[in-house]
């Protein structure tokens, strides 16, 4: 397994948003900063927290009914915290609550100034594919952001209504230039953050095999077949399914991926 390799991968669009974040961070008064809960650490962009500096962050990790809770619960550390899921729009409703309770000082000192009903202006940063534009299609409660599973997909800051006192800008995911650590490259390729076509699968396979066997052996038993040791699994799927050793590759990451086995956490 090639494990001392550095990633790289940061497309012209994701430079050019991080400028324009950096422009536009000091007129907005919150940071919502979308985690995977899958990969709480992991998914954490420190360019990003290098960005937000002294903002007020609510810090959301979302699919978290992907996620071992128990393991995700023992990990956070943040005080202002919301565990959610955005395509189960679960906990959605408590985000706008949570700010304006973040923002009291704020929204009082407004009031005093005259501005009673002082529209909030929030910002959403995260990695790619986390769940940023389904998450602002939960709480703006319309299709104003566009979807789609592969991540890089939303491209361009946009500001978008979220509540009565909340305006959101949208922001594309961003990844920081060089991913060094090679547990972090694994994890956001398994929770869908990088283009599984820029990791080798056979590679990826074997972390992902690995790593179940170590912290949720009982979840191989999904397949129904012998899993002792990953040749045993690998041969034994090719004979059940009657697929290629490519094949079973392209299932079992699929597999984790969408969660099939249960919930899971990867920076343990």
């Amino acid at each position: 397994m090639e494990t001392n390799k550095t990633f790289s991968w940061y497309p012209g669009h994701m430079a050019k948003a991080l400028r324009e974040i950096k422009e536009l961070i000091n007129k907005v008064d919150v940071i919502y900063l979308i985690l995977d809960s899958r990969a709480p650490i992991s998914s954490l962009n420190p360019v990003i927290l290098d960005v937000i500096k002294d903002k007020p962050v609510l810090y959301l990790y979302n699919k978290s009914t992907l996620a071992d809770l128990t393991s995700l619960k023992k990990i956070i550390k943040e005080e202002n915290y919301l565990i959610i899921d955005a395509l189960q729009k679960k906990n959605i409703r408590n985000i706008p609550k949570k700010t304006n309770e973040m923002l009291a000082d704020l929204l009082e000192k407004k009031r005093n100034q005259g501005f009673l009903n002082y529209p909030i202006k929030a910002m959403i940063l995260g990695i790619p594919n986390v769940g940023k534009s389904t998450l602002v299609n939960a709480l703006a409660n319309r299709k104003s952001a566009s979807t789609d599973y592969k991540p890089g997909h939303t491209r361009k800051l946009s500001w978008i209504k979220i509540s009565g006192n909340i305006n959101l800008l949208d922001t594309p995911g961003l990844l920081w230039p060089k991913i060094e650590d090679v547990h972090t490259k694994y994890h956001l390729s398994l929770t869908g953050s990088i283009k599984e076509e820029l990791l080798n699968k056979e590679e990826l396979f074997n972390y992902g095999y690995n790593y179940l066997m170590k912290h949720y052996p009982n979840y191989l038993e999904f397949y129904k077949v012998p899993y002792e040791t990953k040749e045993v699994f690998i041969n034994s799927l090719m004979e059940y399914r009657g697929i290629s050793k490519e094949e079973v590759y392209i299932l079992f990451l699929n597999d984790v991926r969408d969660g099939l086995f249960g919930g899971i956490c990867f920076d343990l």
